[in-house]
């Protein structure tokens, strides 16, 4: 069985922001975000909304680092980078090392739902891919009303947008894509 694909696609002006993925690599992205549709609800506590987006990062680096053309190098490494200069400004070295780790991994989190959404958004204009896309905006907009309550300051990942036509002709539809992605589409003919 082969790994995963995951290609970046980077444009020149990209330089302050992060790399996206291509069409294989945002299918891949979609597919592992649409295991965690609904992991972020209204009613978690700070711990749980900790616990869970340590526990979703660490599964998705893993899944990130198996892809074969540079899940871990670039999309991976370039997401932690740009959230690295995000500081926390809080008092205490331990304290500090926490917070800054909640940080990252709520920014990583995050950033992989923008990506998700992002090419959710870009595969077609029907409404399954338009309801999966707004799904993975929910997400976003949970982890940032839990952030905002809880006083947890994350980085917001910049990205380039998806290329190509947005109105995709030989998209595949959701289920096709979360169950197999990169395999069909228009990036292959």
């Amino acid at each position: 069985m082969s790994s995963p694909s995951l290609s970046v696609f980077c444009s020149p002006s990209s330089q302050f922001s992060v790399c996206y993925p291509c069409c294989p690599g945002s299918q891949k992205v979609v597919s592992l975000m649409a295991n965690y549709v609904g992991t972020f609800a209204h009613s978690f506590s700070k711990s749980s909304l900790c616990s869970n987006a340590k526990s979703v990062a660490g599964a998705l680096k893993g899944q990130l680092i198996g892809c074969s053309k540079g899940g871990d190098a670039t999309l991976l490494a370039d997401i932690e980078a740009s959230l690295a200069t995000h500081s926390s400004g809080i008092d205490g070295l331990m304290d500090q090392i926490h917070c800054q780790i909640i940080q990252l991994n709520l920014g990583f989190v995050r950033a992989m739902f923008a990506i998700a959404a992002a090419a959710s958004s870009h595969a077609s204009n029907n409404n399954e891919w338009h309801a999966l896309s707004a799904q993975f905006g929910q997400q976003i907009s949970e982890i940032d009303s839990k952030c905002a309550e809880f006083g947890i300051v994350i980085a917001k990942v910049p990205f380039d947008g998806p290329k190509g036509d947005h109105s995709q002709r030989n998209v595949p539809g959701t289920d096709n894509v979360i169950s197999m992605p990169g395999l069909t589409g228009s990036h292959k003919q």
